[in-house]
């Protein structure tokens, strides 16, 4: 651990890991600022939510207080084996996430190293509102084999912790 007293710069090297009220972030490196409340986190970056779901990625921006993430790329197991893969997630301190570009399937594949599931949902933005246990993809488009299947232009359906609920 270096400390930059003058400027309230603290870089933590090796094996960091932060622990907040809602997520583990482990990484080779954190850089923390204090005056601008803004820590960089790079290399084997991994955020682990309370949820159990686990989000993996090569850099993370975290501000007000670690509760806001920006993460580029961004590759995610959800706590019910799903996966998604995205160019980037923003996440705000209210808890919402917002996967840019995002791909997301329910079978149990290797998004990170190009395993291609038999079938997935694309979409420009997925966003994810835990309140209400929701997941909400605007302009989704099913493909099996690679091969596109049908397009909406907005689709929800209940996030990854709700074991049913009706409606579609």
């Amino acid at each position: 651990i270096e400390v930059d007293e003058k400027n309230k710069i603290v870089t933590a090297s090796g094996n960091v890991v932060i622990i907040s009220a809602s997520e583990k972030i482990e990484a080779d490196k954190v850089t923390y600022n204090q005056n601008s409340d803004k820590a960089i986190a790079i290399g084997n970056v991994v955020l682990t939510q309370k949820d159990g779901s686990i989000y993996e990625t090569d850099k993370a921006v975290l501000t007000n207080e670690f509760k806001s993430v920006i993460a580029i790329p961004l590759f995610g197991k959800l706590v019910d084996k799903s996966t998604i893969r995205a160019k980037k997630l923003e996440k705000n301190d209210l808890g919402e996430s917002f996967f840019r570009e995002g791909v997301y399937t329910a079978c149990e594949c290797d998004l990170k190293n190009d395993e291609t599931p038999i079938w997935r949902l694309e979409s420009k933005q997925i966003k994810h509102d835990p309140k209400t246990k929701t997941v909400y993809l605007k302009h989704p488009v099913m493909k099996i084999f690679s091969l596109p299947v049908y397009y909406l232009p907005y689709l929800s359906f209940p996030d990854w912790t709700v074991k049913r609920r009706s409606g579609f």
